[in-house]
């Protein structure tokens, strides 16, 4: 019996699609909705069929069928969880995304900020 050669592409690809499978079934087992409602709910996004099957054999690692690119949104959308977007962002765009997340944060931090300043000030003025 022959070693199975597998270059860098194949093992990427690979790990890839393992981390989108285990993504997806972490997602799903952590939602309150069971898989049929989240089927039910992305078929009603998407305008075609998807069943609790077709996200069974997606997020299971022996299974062939792939998690379509197309249903990325409606998945994150019904279940109100952006991970799966996350993990399939390149590392420019996800920097992008996380440096935007920090600069809201400050800016709401600074409101608040601001907001207890004018408290302050005008009990210190009664």
């Amino acid at each position: 019996m022959t070693a199975a050669i597998v270059n860098d592409e194949q093992l990427e690809t690979r790990t890839a699609d393992s981390a989108v499978r285990s993504m997806i079934a972490r997602v799903m087992g952590e939602s309150r909705m069971s898989r049929a409602e989240i089927a039910e709910r992305m078929t009603l996004q998407l305008g075609r069929r998807i069943t609790k099957a077709m996200l069974n054999d997606c997020s299971a690692e022996t299974k062939k069928l792939r998690f379509p690119a197309s249903w990325v949104r409606a998945f994150c959308c019904v279940t109100n969880d952006d991970r799966l977007q996350r993990l399939l962002l390149g590392p420019r765009l996800l920097a992008l995304l996380e440096f935007a997340e920090r600069e809201l944060s400050a800016a709401r931090d600074e409101a608040e900020r601001r907001q207890l300043r004018k408290r302050l000030i005008a009990e210190h003025k009664k």
